[in-house]
């Protein structure tokens, strides 16, 4: 048994089959329960489309659109541009730290290496080294590095609460 298509019974239903097709395609309809069901289920879905109303966009849809896009993405570059910029001032004060850690233990071994004419014992050049960073992780040091730290992460959560709340001002205007 040959059943009807979606395609010839979507014809059917909006009229656009000649009378002759359309007298067999009843004779189908008639005849078959499959294809009556498919008719059936077409038309359903047919009358649900037409209900449905179109969206109607303002004129200004795709300029608002494109200057909603352009925000989005000027707000993602400032948001790079702000982690590099906090992320580079947290890493400038390890780098200093680790330097002025250096230069003290270097300083101290050329003071110490004239003082001992030969170091030639591996726990003893390992135990210096390890002395002059605990000479430079002093407790008055780490306190007002760790002040100094504090008060640069407080400046930084400020401007990024304050460039936060301007973006939400922006976003909301455009809206």
């Amino acid at each position: 048994m040959k059943y009807l298509t979606d395609e010839m019974l979507n014809k059917y239903i909006d009229n656009e089959l000649s009378a002759e097709e359309n007298e067999i395609i009843i004779k189908i309809l008639k005849n078959s329960t499959v294809d009556k069901t498919k008719f059936t289920e077409l038309k359903k879905i047919n009358e649900g489309l037409k209900k449905i109303t179109p969206l109607k966009t303002s004129l200004n849809f795709t300029s608002d659109f494109m200057k909603r896009l352009r925000l989005i993405t000027i707000r993602n570059k400032k948001q790079k541009r702000f982690i590099i910029f906090i992320s580079s001032i947290l890493v400038v004060p390890i780098i200093a730290l680790s330097g002025i850690a250096l230069y003290e233990v270097i300083k101290k071994s050329i003071v110490s290496a004239k003082e001992i004419p030969i170091i030639k014992d591996f726990s003893f050049n390992t135990s210096f080294i390890t002395k002059g960073f605990e000479n430079v992780f002093t407790p008055d040091k780490i306190s007002f590095l760790g002040i100094s730290l504090s008060l640069v992460i407080f400046i930084l959560l400020f401007f990024l609460i304050e460039e936060i709340r301007k973006t939400k001002h922006r976003l909301s205007k455009i809206r």
